[in-house]
């Protein structure tokens, strides 16, 4: 199974909407699409047959000078176009709201947790200082194991400080 970039029936709708705004060339089409959607370039092979074909539908026509132009017919079809882009729209916008209210639910959740976790570190960190400064206290009285002190300190806070 092939896996297409652009839906089947997405050029007819491409160059409905360009025509819209002016008449145009076929390279001009295929130019004012790209620029439309900003990644495609339809093939001079694809946009001419579809162009003859919109021809026989009655949705466009072609001019003296080369231009097609929308035909009444085209002109309803616009709008429902239009119509369909803008509900398309504000359904994907419904949807990326929802998503980010789920994502922040998601965050948010995460936040306390990890809130927690840092509360419980946070007791344990206070915890083993308060024994820390209970033992150096017992040992003050001794001057060599002061000093002793004094060195894991002094690497203690060396190490800390790589972190």
């Amino acid at each position: 199974m092939s896996f297409k970039l652009i839906p089947k029936g997405f050029l007819r709708a491409a160059i409905i909407c360009v025509l819209e705004k002016k008449p145009l060339n076929g390279y001009r089409i295929i130019k004012n699409v790209k620029e439309l959607t900003g990644f495609w370039t339809p093939s001079p092979g694809s946009v001419y047959p579809l162009l003859k074909a919109m021809r026989k539908e009655g949705i466009i026509e072609k001019c003296e000078n080369g231009a097609y132009v929308l035909t009444k017919k085209g002109k309803k079809l616009a709008k429902k176009l239009k119509i369909t882009r803008e509900h398309i729209r504000n359904s994907f916008i419904d949807l990326i709201s929802i998503a980010c209210e789920m994502e922040k639910s998601v965050i948010e959740k995460e936040m306390r947790k990890r809130e927690i976790a840092l509360k419980a570190l946070d007791e344990k960190i206070k915890k083993m200082l308060g024994a820390i400064i209970r033992e150096i206290v017992k040992l003050r009285k001794d001057q060599r194991k002061s000093c002793a002190v004094v060195e894991i300190l002094e690497d203690t806070l060396r190490k800390l400080r790589k972190l």
